[in-house]
């Protein structure tokens, strides 16, 4: 790790980046780095990651997560938990257990790699030194999954999606839907889209969710739940004055966005576990 420190120190300082520094990038070129330290830096900036990775882990296989009543323990348990190093290893059984040693290059020859990521670095802080400078200064912050912003308004989607196009076969569709995951416009039900039988909203949640989606119907302002071969009508989050549902726009009466509603569905996607009354098989024709 010195040794690769060393390499680190070496090439930015052949650049700009320590010239004319600001007050906060000064005290940080002027801190003391010992191996302590760059451990504890190490681990504050990959335990965001990691966590995403063992939660992604154990979905895809059904891997039980560790548990630790030991908050200075987690990430020691997340890296062996998803095979980055041994459990004695993380456990400190053999030996002190080191950040670094669960970090794996895929290059063969780490100082090479490190040398061509300080040089292009420096060449992005010749062209745009102010920038360069901050990107030191900034610790990336990892956000939770969120769903599409919706407007507070139903009849802005209304208006909106009744002019647009499907991207893939370029027509007006009478009905549609947008993925929710990704803002994606979408032909619903209609067979112009169709791959071997299978309809665009069906191909879309395979490609977008690994086969589930969220739809919102936008003639109809109802959610759709696709998982696997079922689809479920999850209900509406825009409701009435009066906070009742108009599936399909039926009253006429002007609709907004429920706040709670929404946090209900995305806390439901984000959990893997919808509140549907009733399941159908879709067939592949949604």
């Amino acid at each position: 790790m010195e040794g690769l420190l060393n390499v680190v120190i070496t090439h930015l300082s052949l650049g700009r980046l320590y010239e004319t520094t600001g007050t906060q990038l000064q005290v940080l070129c002027q801190s003391v780095w010992t191996p302590q330290s760059v451990e504890s830096s190490i681990e504050d900036y990959c335990l965001p990651f990691v966590r995403i990775a063992s939660l992604l882990q154990q979905h895809l296989y059904s891997v039980t997560l560790p548990q630790s009543q030991d908050p200075s323990k987690e990430y020691q348990l997340l890296c062996a938990y998803l095979g980055l190093c041994s459990p004695a290893h993380a456990a400190g059984l053999k030996q002190e257990f080191s950040s670094i040693r669960c970090v794996h290059w895929i290059d063969d020859n780490a100082r090479s790699l490190v040398r061509g990521w300080c040089r292009s670095f420096n060449n992005f802080v010749d062209e745009r030194p102010l920038v360069g400078k901050k990107l030191l200064l900034v610790k990336p912050v990892w956000h939770a999954p969120k769903l599409v912003q919706l407007p507070k308004g139903y009849d802005q989607i209304f208006q909106y999606y009744r002019k647009c196009r499907c991207s893939t076969c370029a027509s007006n569709p009478k009905d549609s839907a947008t993925c929710l995951v990704c803002g994606q416009f979408l032909c619903y039900r209609n067979t112009c889209c169709h791959s071997d039988g299978v309809y665009e909203c069906i191909q879309h949640s395979v490609s977008c969710g690994a086969g589930t989606a969220l739809l919102l119907v936008t003639n109809t302002s109802e959610i759709l739940v696709v998982q696997g071969q079922r689809v479920a009508i999850w209900g509406s989050v825009y409701l009435d004055e009066y906070g009742e549902e108009d599936i399909g726009y039926k009253r006429g009466r002007p609709m907004y966005l429920s706040e709670e509603r929404y946090q209900a569905l995305e806390d439901q996607w984000l959990g893997h576990n919808f509140i549907c009354k009733r399941w159908f098989l879709h067939g592949n024709q949604i």
